[in-house]
């Protein structure tokens, strides 16, 4: 556990420490470590409150394609809750430390939900959502350098 503890220490310099550790440590003060560390790396990934109530909004817009019975258009429903953030994260925040103060996630479920969120976004570009397709194409054009700065 020592071990592995130094692993994410090198890997990850920014990590903070709760217990001091040495050799004459207990298993639980090591132990107790080692969960603060992958609680730190669990929670670092931006706002996982926020990640999360993305994931299930687009996966709302996503599904009155197949099954609505309301008749709602909810196209762009995840853009418009994406560029306005900050009305929602304050409340995500205050839910994540009510309901998930020693939660983090693991970098299993990380790694699949960076790649449900991939798949989704390519699949909507791919299939004409208008929105997605344009941030792509936006995403992957070059930028021009100013006029002042030719000569840098």
């Amino acid at each position: 556990m020592l071990d592995k503890i130094e692993m994410y220490r090198q890997k990850f310099p920014n990590l903070k420490s709760r217990n001091k550790l040495s050799g004459k440590s207990t298993s639980d003060e090591i132990e107790d470590e080692l969960h603060y560390c992958e609680q730190q790396l669990g929670q670092k990934e931006g706002n996982m409150g926020m990640h999360l109530f993305m994931m299930g909004l687009a996966g709302l817009e996503e599904s009155t394609r197949y099954y609505n019975p309301l008749n709602l258009n909810l196209t762009g429903l995840s853009q418009v809750a994406r560029d306005n953030t900050d009305q929602f994260s304050p409340i995500l925040d205050e839910l994540m430390i009510k309901y998930a103060t020693n939660m983090y996630v693991g970098p299993e479920m990380r790694l699949a939900m960076a790649t449900a969120t991939l798949v989704y976004t390519v699949h909507a570009a791919n299939n004409g959502n208008p929105a997605v397709a344009q941030a792509m194409a936006t995403m992957n054009k070059t930028v021009a350098p100013p006029a002042a700065g030719k000569d840098l």
